[in-house]
C-alpha cells in the first residue's frame, strides 16, 4: 500500500514537471512575435555585375552580399537581402528556427504527458 502511494506521488510530480515545461514553452511561443514565416539559411556570396569595363570581369567579384536560401519543393530558391532587409530577415529567421525547436520540444513533452 505504501509503495503504491509513493509511486502515485512520483507520477504526480513527473506530470506536474512536464505540464510546467509545456506552459513555459507556450509562453515562449506567444512572446516570439514572428512577422514573417521563413525557412532556410543566410549565406554570403560574391557576384559579377556584368558591366563590360568592371573589375569583376577579370575575376575580382563584388561583395560579399547576404542572400537567403531555402527549399521550395524540389528547387533551391535564393533571395538577395539588401542592407535594410538583412538584419530583419536575420532576426526573423532566428525566431522561426527557435519556434520550430520549441514546437518539436512541445510535441515530445505532450507525448510524455500522455505516457504518464
Amino acid at each position: 500500500m505504501r509503495n503504491c502511494v509513493h509511486e502515485k506521488e512520483i507520477l504526480y510530480g513527473q506530470l506536474d514537471y512536464v505540464q510546467n515545461q509545456i506552459n513555459e514553452i507556450n509562453e515562449q511561443l506567444a512572446d516570439l512575435d514572428i512577422k514573417k514565416k521563413l525557412k532556410g539559411s543566410i549565406f554570403f556570396k560574391y557576384i559579377k555585375c556584368g558591366k563590360p569595363k568592371c573589375r569583376c570581369i577579370s575575376g575580382e567579384k563584388h561583395g560579399p552580399y547576404p542572400h537567403l536560401q531555402w527549399w521550395d519543393g524540389n528547387k533551391i530558391k535564393t533571395k538577395y537581402l539588401n542592407k535594410k532587409n538583412y538584419p530583419i530577415y536575420k532576426q526573423e529567421l532566428e525566431k522561426n528556427k527557435l519556434k520550430d525547436k520549441l514546437e518539436r520540444k512541445l510535441i515530445f513533452l505532450r507525448k510524455e504527458e500522455r505516457k504518464i
